[in-house]
């Protein structure tokens, strides 16, 4: 059946680093929608790995975190300002909750040929709410949203008699989001095909129109026609494929359509790299991501080797052939970390190596023989 997405299983994001991958898009089919699915992206090209910082965001509330790597296009594509998105969930959804906006200025010179022109963009923040799960979110679920936020700007451009004049981007901002798919996904991990997670496939399309304002009325068209804009322009006209988990609001992985309303040319597709676990057998793994040595071991320290990708703080738990634990281990940093652990206590035989997530969600497990 499918999976219901509510808010006792979905946490909202947490202050810290979210990583995700690029792949490419040349050998990737868009899904097929409808109820229990099997889509196996497991095999589709990487190319880039890439992360993103949240900090927490008070001023909104104290659930709310925000990226501060995002800007925000304010005329029709061709100039955007540095515009950090905030997140936060309650008991109805996880949202968009606005954004917080520096204080910044730019070169209008591109536009004016004057180096002296500019736009000072004043320090700001709007709040609204763009939803992205409205709970319980299961197979024929969809939401909408509404929002409209002011982008509050000094501009000065000579020629067209402009000197620090106040102006005001006003960006209405329509979202659709319908699941149009249910089913088991695979996507690639460091140690290949991740385990079949149960997914929802939602469609998302968003729409965003300007209004401009210059000293207190609507600017005028020839002031526009500088900027190469008008009035109601549509700054945002996007397609994208989503697919969400249980567990976490991060997406597992995006495919991202930009203006085909067909959904069936992907420009871009995006992928999670945290908390996402590989079903390939132990015996699989490449060494470069985890390894033990030497194994068999005498008595005295072994040395593990992990590749680990996530911030978070993470276990190793060693245990018996009967099922008992006899070690414990706390796995901090990011990168090739480098341990050892400690078996002089240990008798000889079988034992399991096992690392889970904060969540407690299994990593990686391995086998580990100790002899005399």
């Amino acid at each position: 059946t499918a999976v219901k997405l509510t808010n006792t299983n979905i946490t909202g994001f947490t202050p810290g680093t979210v990583h995700y991958v690029n792949a490419a898009v040349s050998d990737l089919k868009p899904p097929q929608t409808g109820p229990n699915q099997n889509w196996d992206y497991s095999s589709i090209t990487t190319l880039s790995a890439n992360k993103i910082n949240l900090i927490p965001a008070p001023s909104f509330t104290t659930t709310a975190v925000a990226d501060t790597n995002t800007t925000e296009v304010v005329i029709n594509g061709s100039e955007s300002i540095r515009a950090s998105v905030v997140y936060d969930i309650d008991d109805n959804g996880l949202f968009i909750a606005g954004r917080i906006i520096p204080a910044e200025a730019y070169s209008e010179a591109p536009v004016s040929g004057n180096p002296k022109d500019s736009s000072y963009w004043l320090a700001q923040k709007y709040l609204l709410r763009q939803n992205l799960i409205i709970f319980p979110a299961t197979s024929g679920s969809s939401w909408k949203s509404s929002t409209m936020h002011p982008l509050i700007s000094e501009n000065t451009v000579t020629v067209l008699g402009l000197k620090k004049a106040p102006s005001k981007v006003v960006v209405f901002t329509y979202t659709t989001d319908t699941v149009v798919g249910w089913g088991m996904l695979k996507i690639p991990t460091a140690t290949g095909p991740s385990i079949p997670y149960s997914v929802l496939l939602v469609r998302e399309h968003s729409v965003a129109t300007d209004s401009f304002y210059l000293n207190g009325k609507p600017a005028p068209p020839f002031i526009l026609n500088a900027f190469g804009a008008s009035q109601n322009d549509t700054s945002t006209n996007n397609y994208k494929e989503i697919f969400y988990r249980a567990g976490t609001g991060a997406p597992l992985m995006t495919i991202n359509y930009n203006y085909d309303n067909t959904w069936s040319t992907p420009g871009s597709v995006t992928y999670n790299a945290d908390n996402v676990q590989s079903g390939i057998d132990v015996n699989g793994f490449d060494p470069d991501i985890f390894n033990i040595f030497p194994n068999p071991a005498m008595a005295g320290n072994i040395n593990l080797h992990l590749m680990k990708m996530s911030d978070h703080l993470w276990h190793l738990t060693l245990g018996n052939a009967l099922g008992q634990t006899v070690k414990t281990m706390k796995i901090e940093g990011t990168g090739n970390l480098e341990m050892q652990m400690d078996l002089s206590s240990c008798k000889t035989g079988l034992y399991f190596v096992r690392i889970s997530d904060e969540y407690g969600n299994n990593i990686v497990s391995s086998r580990l023989e100790i002899t005399r």
